[in-house]
């Protein structure tokens, strides 16, 4: 799993490179372990589902940015995982840990890094 394959994708007719990219979206293990360790629950507001029990969202896609960073994880449990990107919920992680949340209808939370057991 911890694996990567990289792509080149070339023009066959002058040879000139018109897509690159990588294959590894899914976090390594190392990666896993330690995102769980900085945020052990789901990070949707109110939720307290373990980390080790949810999903690791990227923060910003994988499609748009094709990389897998610890900082771009955020552990959300299957149901609010799916809420997030279903209902059209976005959030950030802020520099000091903090994240935050806007609804679908512009509402704003904040889930304070305190806020993890």
């Amino acid at each position: 799993q911890d694996g990567e394959w990289r792509f080149l994708v070339d023009n066959p007719v002058d040879g000139q490179p018109v897509a690159i990219g990588t294959t590894n979206r899914r976090p390594t293990a190392k990666q896993r372990r330690t995102v769980e360790m900085l945020r052990p629950v789901c990070k949707f507001p109110g939720c307290r589902m373990p980390a080790t029990q949810s999903d690791l969202d990227h923060t910003i896609p994988w499609s748009e940015k094709q990389e897998t960073k610890i900082s771009g994880l955020c552990p959300l449990c299957r149901a609010d995982h799916t809420t997030r990107h279903e209902a059209g919920w976005e959030y950030t992680i802020a520099d000091d840990g903090n994240i935050h949340w806007i609804s679908p209808l512009n509402h704003k939370y904040t889930v304070p890094r305190e806020s993890d057991p």
